[in-house]
């Protein structure tokens, strides 16, 4: 495919040097120096191994794949794989190039974070509107007078 670029953003958590180390030349690299929100928006998609960006990724429309490369499934997160595209092998990373997103899963990521349901402050606002509060006299303190 021409014109692909692929960039590496590692985690924070990871080794740089051994990225730097392995990567193709072909591959751009970068530290993650910053935020990662500016580069999912410039992206057309998310290849991850189950970190929450997947989440971040999937509000903001683009193509999910989760790179499944162990063999068992101790390691694999059920959830975040659920909502992407599943690559095990090469053959599985080009097709997952060439498709479109669909982005179906937006409703299941809502509900898995509890956006859809009301959060605290909302619910405690409707408790206080719910009862009448009237206003208290104000309260004087007496000044004792010196002798």
């Amino acid at each position: 495919i021409k014109n692909l670029k692929l960039i590496v953003r590692a985690h924070p958590s990871e080794n740089i040097k051994i990225w730097k180390k392995k990567l193709s030349k072909k591959i751009i690299f970068k530290e993650p120096n910053d935020d990662i929100h500016s580069w999912i928006v410039a992206s057309k998609g998310l290849l991850q191994r189950g970190c929450t960006t997947s989440m971040q990724a999937s509000f903001l429309k683009k193509k999910l794949g989760y790179i499944n490369l162990s063999k068992s499934s101790s390691f694999k997160k059920k959830f975040i794989s659920s909502i992407s595209f599943d690559i095990k092998n090469e053959r599985d990373f080009w097709k997952w190039i060439k498709t479109k997103n669909n982005n179906k899963n937006l409703a299941k990521v809502a509900k898995e974070l509890g956006i859809d349901k009301k959060d605290s402050v909302s619910k405690i606002i409707k408790i206080f509107n719910h009862h009448k509060v009237d206003k208290e006299s104000r309260i004087q303190i007496k000044k004792k007078k010196s002798k």
